[in-house]
């Protein structure tokens, strides 16, 4: 359409058809490359605050969420409500659909943020301008806790929100269209009930008119801002404050100290590429972290500024630095500090003002020198190394997300299980994961999955529908370096306390590292009562003088073995003694073992008491090639201190030949 006399009309000097090849080359980008970087997030669990989101919805109806948020500490209806219909529609809330919907809105926003792009930078250069910004927003490294998280699908549906008011708004100033003026109000009207900060759309509003006003797109102010401002702040939020009473308490006034250090947090998010040099520099530079990085952000801003004014677009990098604060300046006020620095994904919406302003790095230096081939060089390679380092950043946290997720899944699995006994003892479930080395100076930059204040029982019972009585706890000698920083779940225990809580339990079941590259959590054993062997049980063989091995059952999967081993303790040994399970090849080498004490080296003979009957579970990781009934399994007792082997008996009370009793073939 074009504009009235004497205007350029944005993006009018391409064709029809170039401009619809570019709107899908857009829409391809923004979900392909959502897909590329967020693919594991639809095969997660639950995790984070779903399990308070969802048990809270349990309680609630449709029509009572838009009514109350007593219990959950926020009032953000909408995004309840949109979970709640999902559960009606399909009977249940299933963790991969909800997870696509978040990846989708991910991908829609990508789109959106496009659009507003290619408003902005009107002529030359837009359709690139418009696919770099959708790339930038896509691969934003602070959206990887918003994305993969459906208990953060407030910050997507907020973004959708505000750029589809502002995109709506812009179209709607530009073509006189009163119905695109109405969605674009009903979009910000409805953004406070998805998130808090939706309260902040009459400004970004007001941004548009401003810009469109000093670049003579538009005739003159329009009044439809104070209809926004008065829909938003005069009905809407006085709304979210009445029915949610912790909103209102937060409107105080903050520190100083965490208007700094909130200030320093949030600007890493608008300088993203560049804050990094922060954490380089705090190795050789005696400075405190802040006032290092604050002056790192100062002067990437400044140098951002002059390139601005040297390419005379510096409204569009005011333009761009109003989206940053749209979507931080209540976050920056409200929020506490320590709350501030584990949540990356506050920042979800900030990644349309940062995306804005990098993007214009190379699509200007292109536009400034057309005919240099180091400036398409410089552009080029610009472009490609902050979707490098964001990428990057983006899988190593997916990655991680992936990795932490597999025992957490088995520990739901697990419950889920037939004849699951009911009274489980989960040890080292892993809760968080974090890399060991930050790229950002400030803030962390792990994922949680269970918080401490809520309990693994909720975990396993929202993503598996079973609720045994689960005790989850820590025991430090089972625990294992890894590649990752990974928290546990529960209180600590010495060996005493686990010794009486594997006795309280029907199950004991741990987060192992068989490889060194992977979790699992998997069955350890059981202190059993002797009627479980009732009917079943051979004349036993014996080790020693006091510990029988009364039953035993052996599976192979996959190349791993699995035993089951029941001992008896007819008197608890003086020595420190363990087992040995290895197999041997048909030229008698040893190919692999599983030694250690009972329950994986949880339950050492010196903490069991006279007839305990222990279930013993070992895995052994056959080596590659090795053909089913190719080898022998072998289990015995040794002294953990000598290596002496206790003496083994078979069922007639002969002595065994390497006082090693043969389980396979």
């Amino acid at each position: 359409m074009t504009e009235q006399k004497g205007r350029i009309a944005p993006n009018e000097y391409l064709s029809k058809r170039t401009r619809i090849a570019a709107g899908i080359l857009i829409v391809a980008a923004a979900f392909a490359g959502t897909l590329l970087l967020y693919r594991e997030a639809i095969g997660l669990p639950f995790f984070f605050d779903d399990m308070i989101h969802l048990r809270w919805l349990d309680w609630h109806s449709l029509p009572s969420i838009w009514t109350t948020a007593e219990g959950l500490g926020y009032y953000r209806p909408l995004t309840m409500s949109v979970w709640k219909v999902d559960g009606l529609l399909f009977g249940d809330n299933d963790p991969g659909r909800l997870h696509l919907l978040s990846l989708l809105l991910h991908a829609l926003n990508g789109v959106l943020a496009a659009g507003i792009a290619w408003r902005t930078l009107r002529g030359k250069g837009s359709a690139f301008y418009a696919l770099v910004v959708t790339l930038f927003f896509v691969s934003y490294p602070f959206s990887y806790q918003a994305v993969p998280s459906t208990s953060s699908l407030s910050k997507p549906l907020i973004a959708t929100l505000t750029l589809a008011s502002v995109l709506m708004y812009w179209e709607a100033r530009r073509r006189h269209s009163a119905l695109l003026a109405g969605l674009s109000v009903l979009a910000a009207f409805l953004a406070p009930f998805a998130y808090e900060t939706g309260v902040m759309v009459p400004l970004a509003i007001i941004a548009v008119e401003v810009l469109g006003k000093a670049r003579q797109e538009f005739d003159r102010f329009s009044w439809l801002p104070v209809l926004f401002t008065v829909l938003v702040w005069g009905v809407a939020l006085p709304v979210v404050v009445l029915l949610e009473p912790e909103t209102g308490a937060s409107l105080r006034l903050p520190s100083l100290q965490n208007l700094w250090h909130n200030g320093v947090y949030f600007l890493q998010g608008l300088v993203f590429p560049l804050a990094p040099i922060a954490t380089l520099l705090r190795a050789v530079v005696p400075v405190d972290e802040y006032v290092l990085l604050a002056l790192v952000e100062l002067g990437v801003l400044g140098a951002l500024v002059l390139f601005y004014r040297w390419v005379r677009r510096l409204d569009l990098f005011w333009y761009a630095l109003s989206w940053f604060v749209v979507a931080v300046l209540p976050l920056w006020l409200m929020l506490d500090y320590s709350y501030v620095i584990t949540s990356p994904r506050i920042l979800y919406l900030g990644a349309m003002g940062s995306s804005l302003l990098w993007a214009g790095l190379p699509i200007f230096l292109w536009l400034k020198f057309p005919s240099r081939w180091w400036s398409r060089a410089l552009a080029v390679a610009g472009v490609l190394a902050i979707l490098w380092f964001s990428t990057a950043y983006v899988r190593q946290k997916m990655e991680m997300a992936e990795e932490i997720a597999a025992p957490l899944w088995q520990a739901v699995q697990v419950a889920e299980g037939e004849g699951q006994p009911a009274s489980l003892l989960y040890l080292n479930v892993p809760v968080w994961i974090a890399p060991k080395e930050a790229t950002y100076r400030v803030g962390t930059e792990g994922l949680t999955f269970i918080p401490d204040y809520v309990r693994v029982q909720d975990f396993v019972y929202i993503n598996g529908g079973q609720e045994p009585a689960i005790e989850a706890r820590m025991f430090d000698p089972a625990k294992q370096d890894w590649r990752a920083y990974i928290g546990y779940a529960g209180d600590g225990l010495d060996w005493d306390g686990l010794a009486r809580q594997i006795r309280q339990a029907d199950g004991v079941y741990l987060t192992t590292y068989p490889a060194g590259d992977e979790l699992r959590f998997v069955e350890a054993g059981a202190l059993e009562q002797a009627r479980s062997l009732a009917g079943s049980e051979s004349a036993p063989v014996r080790f020693g003088d006091g510990i029988e091995l009364v039953r035993y059952e052996v599976s192979v999967a996959e190349g791993e073995l699995t035993v089951h081993l029941w001992w008896r303790a007819q008197e608890v040994p003086d020595e420190d003694v363990t087992v040995f399970l290895h197999v041997y090849d048909g030229a008698g080498q040893l190919i692999a073992q599983a030694d250690g004490y009972p329950l994986l080296g949880l339950f050492p003979p010196n903490r069991w008491q006279g007839g305990d009957l222990v279930r013993d579970v070992r895995r052994v990781t056959l080596p590659e090639g090795v053909m089913e009934g190719s080898y022998t399994l072998a289990v015995g007792w040794y002294d953990a201190v000598t290596g002496q082997r206790l003496p083994a008996f078979d069922q007639q009370g002969q002595p065994v030949a390497n006082d090693a009793i043969q389980l396979y073939p």
